[in-house]
């Protein structure tokens, strides 16, 4: 198994980005956490990466509403650069929108995995990480 993990959060509310944080320590999963208050910051970051050739993310925690770029305009983006990865990121949308369109829209994403609301399940992102790490 991988503990090795480099874990991508995008959300700017912090109160649930420290909770985000502290459920990831307890797994003991995760070598590095990269956090971002936008979809933006994290479309920057991935760019540079990218072009490093190293670094990627293991996964990507992603919410839906934040400034400047929301998960929508996000997942364009990322759907259009995934190409230039070499190798996939699965990305899963935690949020508070218990929607039906929102769980619709994240479907439609290949690349989104799973939809996991708010407030966020301490065994749910367990069993997701480890899923992620046995890979």
């Amino acid at each position: 198994m991988n503990n090795q993990l480099h874990i991508v959060i995008i959300d700017d509310d912090r109160f649930q980005v420290a909770t985000l944080q502290k459920i990831i320590s307890d797994t003991n999963l995760a070598e590095t956490v990269s956090i971002f208050g936008n979809g933006q910051e994290a479309v920057d970051y991935l760019t540079t990466i990218s072009n490093q050739g190293e670094g990627l993310p293991h996964i990507i925690f992603l919410d839906i509403n934040m400034p400047v770029m929301n998960a929508w305009k996000f997942l364009e983006l990322f759907t259009r650069m995934k190409r230039l990865l070499y190798r996939p990121i699965p990305i899963y949308v935690v949020t508070s929108s218990t929607a039906g369109t929102d769980m619709a829209q994240s479907r439609h994403h290949a690349t989104v995995k799973g939809y996991i609301t708010k407030p966020v399940n301490k065994e749910k992102i367990r069993q997701v990480l480890e899923a992620v790490a046995a890979e």
